[in-house]
């Protein structure tokens, strides 16, 4: 929001309600509001025409226009508008209504004041934005979808190809003489066939389906992503003589889906621990993040972590009981090479010639859905020498 007032077309073709929404606005000491009356939505309307506005208050009962069908109006002329709906009726479906016509709230007069109004506002301008930033993003990847280099296959009413571009052999690894030889459902992932097999069965019938996405199997054993969709192809007469249809390669989308997974997981495992100190590493060992209290608790600083591999930090590391520890148990190692989580592992730390450091250490490896190897590893520790020293 910027400082300059916030213009309201309010719509209400009742005197004295109007007054009483134009006092609650004038006692909100935190906000400007330049407030436009009109008493008929046509007014209204016309007056959006060639007038801004931030909002519009929408009353139900006006003189050319009752109920949604003020929304839906109002929603048509001016689809960017935020619309806060005032009815005097309590009454939870019809604010229901109204917001699946395009509404963004719904106040009850009557039940108003000055700071519940400003909320309400505010909310619908801000939400109504929010809308628009996603519809445009929307859009943008529907423009980018349609660019790309989808395959495009027609089959007959009895699965059999009659037609594959070339984009199907890039994607499925076959060529076009071995593509002849299989249907649709060949490729697809065991666990989504049965949920594609009975959508062709549908298109068979008539009915198609669209961007359904879906695994399929590539002729190096490979796994891939599609988004298809399906719909009968007829002859002259009209009678269904095949399906046709497009699979877009979706893969690299949903890598980036796990990619978000993943980054969520260190996102909440880091504010787990943030009282300790916490290493996350990559999938060869190196340290990618650290928090202060990992610096604090080791001696070094940030940039001496960040890029090395536990083994290169210059620690000499000790067992319990005061024996070297090994490279390979180490508890970030163990759950890199294992991918099995270590609880609570003490060990001993010294830097140079510095005084021995006892720390508990707990790692866990991050695994992606149906891998096995992890492609991170996150440790968290506590400095444990005041407690050994008092036993």
């Amino acid at each position: 929001m910027t400082n300059q007032p916030i213009s309201i077309l309010l719509v209400e073709d009742n005197p004295a309600d109007a007054g009483l929404l134009r006092e609650a606005l004038r006692d909100v000491e935190t906000t400007q509001f330049a407030l436009h009356h009109v008493e008929r939505l046509d007014t209204a309307l016309q007056y959006l025409e060639t007038n801004p506005a931030d909002i519009v208050l929408l009353d139900l009962s006006l003189p050319d226009a009752h109920g949604m069908d003020s929304v839906r109006r109002t929603h048509t002329a001016v689809p960017h508008m935020p619309i806060v709906v005032l009815t005097g009726n309590n009454d939870e479906e019809i604010a229901l209504q109204a917001v699946q016509m395009g509404a963004q709230d719904y106040l009850i007069k009557g039940q108003v004041d000055g700071n519940l109004l400003t909320r309400a506002i505010r909310y619908a301008i801000e939400r109504k934005q929010t809308l628009q930033t996603l519809a445009e993003s929307e859009r943008k990847l529907r423009l980018l979808a349609a660019n790309m280099k989808d395959t495009v296959f027609a089959y007959d009413m009895n699965s059999q190809v009659q037609y594959v571009n070339p984009a199907f052999e890039k994607l499925t690894g076959y060529t076009t003489a071995e593509l002849y030889q299989r249907n649709f459902i060949n490729f697809i992932h065991p666990e989504d066939e049965p949920v594609l097999r009975q959508l062709w069965q549908d298109a068979l019938k008539g009915q198609g389906f669209e961007d359904v996405e879906h695994r399929i199997i590539t002729r190096d054993e490979q796994t891939k992503w599609c988004a298809t969709s399906c719909s009968p192809a007829f002859d002259e007469a009209g009678q269904q003589v095949g399906i046709q249809g497009r699979s877009v390669d979706i893969t690299e989308r949903k890598r980036a889906e796990l990619d978000l997974v993943e980054s969520e997981q260190c996102f909440r495992s880091t504010l787990s621990a943030m009282q300790e100190g916490l290493l996350i590493t990559d999938p060869e060992g190196r340290i990618t993040l650290c928090n202060d209290s990992a610096s604090r608790i080791l001696g070094l600083t940030r940039n001496q972590i960040i890029g090395h591999k536990i083994t290169e930090l210059g620690l000499d590391v000790i067992s319990e009981d005061g024996s070297p520890l090994p490279v390979e148990q180490y508890p970030l190692v163990l759950s890199l090479s294992l991918g099995q989580p270590q609880h609570c592992v003490v060990v001993g730390i010294r830097k140079a010639a510095s005084a021995l450091t006892w720390l508990s250490i707990s790692s866990t490896p991050l695994v992606r859905p149906r891998e096995v190897k992890p492609y991170s590893a996150i440790a968290t520790f506590t400095d444990i020498t005041e407690q050994r020293s008092q036993t």
